[in-house]
């Protein structure tokens, strides 16, 4: 599989770079997704300002905060059984 990155100007695809090939290939075009790209100014905190407090009752912000810090919790723990140095020697 190959990754190109392209333009796409409302007619035709442009690639940013060289294709290596020059027979027919099967392609998957993916549009990225630039969600302020071309909104007005104030639409895009309008989305956000809707989706603030979505969350009330749901505990989220609790649950992110458990979940972070068994992350580091994890992380310690790999840092304990395999020291840093171990590999540099």
């Amino acid at each position: 599989m190959l990754t190109l990155e392209g333009i796409y100007d409302g007619q035709k695809i442009q690639s940013l770079k060289p294709v290596p090939f020059k027979t027919k290939k099967k392609v998957v075009i993916t549009f990225l997704n630039e969600a302020t790209e071309g909104l007005k100014p104030g639409l895009a905190i309008k989305a956000i300002n809707t989706l603030r407090g979505c969350d009330r009752g749901s505990s989220l912000t609790k649950s992110l905060l458990e979940s972070r810090r068994e992350d580091v919790e994890i992380e310690e723990a790999r840092k304990r059984v395999i020291p840093n140095d171990y590999f540099n020697s």
